[in-house]
């Protein structure tokens, strides 16, 4: 943006990013992945993120000011946008429980933060090295920013606070991988040295602010992927106990669900199976089922009875 056809570049940015939010939420919506993909690569959202990232490193204070006010900007944006098209449909669409885009957007995990420092890295460095730049499109679809803020949109217009926050999360989780990466890799690469002003000690201090931010964000990613482990954990248990109570009868375990409530694990099961139903005293009230699942602390189990015809 230090081109003289600022204001062109300027009208772009916001004319790709406003059209990148539009495709990210109409894809969340349709629940497909290429229209989320498509809108990854259109977004301009890095060119802002990078920006923070080099003025972080060359101590330059006003283009930090102006990269910094474009991100605002434009997260504020695409969240607006989300916000706005998220009336326009039915609540049901885009809910975790039948939307796989929003569902792998509102529970961000360690395994999220490993992806996003490893991109930020791959960033930085094309950046620096001109034969390696051709791996920017990459870098803007491995990296998460414009779906994310669309969600937060989307579910903040249902209501769902929590499922926004987590939303909001992944994306920050995005953002600061990106400038702790990408100072340390320009920094290892001297880039510093460019700076009209060196100051080893300020940068040395914005590295470690910029890292201890990256930790705070990795600590609900820890509790998340944990919350997310012990749910799979009871779905297993609690399908291999059902399966084994219900197969013997003719019935056969269909779908198993586990959600957190608090410091609780519920748990919904659905059987399949042609009449009569189980013999539900077979389970003793729970009880074995609750030895086998410690944090187990509810089950509710749905019977379908399924009647094969022969032609």
């Amino acid at each position: 943006f230090l081109h003289p056809n600022k204001k062109d570049r300027l009208s772009s940015f916001w004319l790709l990013l406003i059209f990148a939010a539009i495709i990210a939420t109409s894809g969340v919506l349709g629940d497909s992945p290429a229209t989320v993909i498509g809108a990854m690569i259109v977004a301009p959202l890095m060119i802002p993120i990078l920006g923070l990232m080099l003025s972080t490193v060359l101590i330059d204070g006003p283009n930090f000011r102006f990269s910094l006010l474009l991100l605002v900007s434009g997260i504020s944006c695409c969240v607006f946008i989300g916000f706005i098209l998220g009336f326009f449909a039915n609540d049901e669409i885009f809910s975790k429980e039948n939307n796989s885009q929003v569902a792998a957007r509102v529970s961000p995990k360690i395994s999220d933060l490993l992806g996003a420092l490893a991109t930020g890295a791959v960033g930085a460095i094309s950046l620096v090295r001109k034969d390696i730049a051709g791996a920017l499109p990459g870098v803007a679809i491995s990296i998460s920013l414009v779906p994310p803020l669309c969600v937060v949109g989307l579910t903040l217009s249902s209501g769902e606070f929590q499922d926004a926050f987590g939303a909001m999360l992944l994306f920050l989780c995005n953002f600061m991988s990106i400038q702790v990466t990408g100072v340390i890799i320009m920094y290892i690469y001297g880039v510093q040295k460019m700076a009209r002003h060196p100051r080893a000690r300020l940068y040395k201090t914005v590295v470690l602010v910029l890292f201890l931010m990256l930790c705070l964000i990795a600590l609900p990613l820890g509790v998340t992927s944990y919350r997310l482990a012990e749910e799979k954990n009871t779905e297993k248990c609690v399908r291999d106990a059902i399966q084994s109570w219900a197969e013997p009868q003719g019935w056969e375990t269909r779908i198993v669900v586990a959600r957190t409530r608090g410091n609780q694990i519920d748990v919904s099961v659905i059987v399949a199976g042609e009449p009569p139903f189980p013999d539900e005293t077979e389970l003793d009230g729970g009880m074995p089922l609750k030895e086998a699942c410690p944090t187990l602390s509810g089950v509710d189990i749905s019977f379908f009875p399924v009647s094969t015809f022969v032609f």
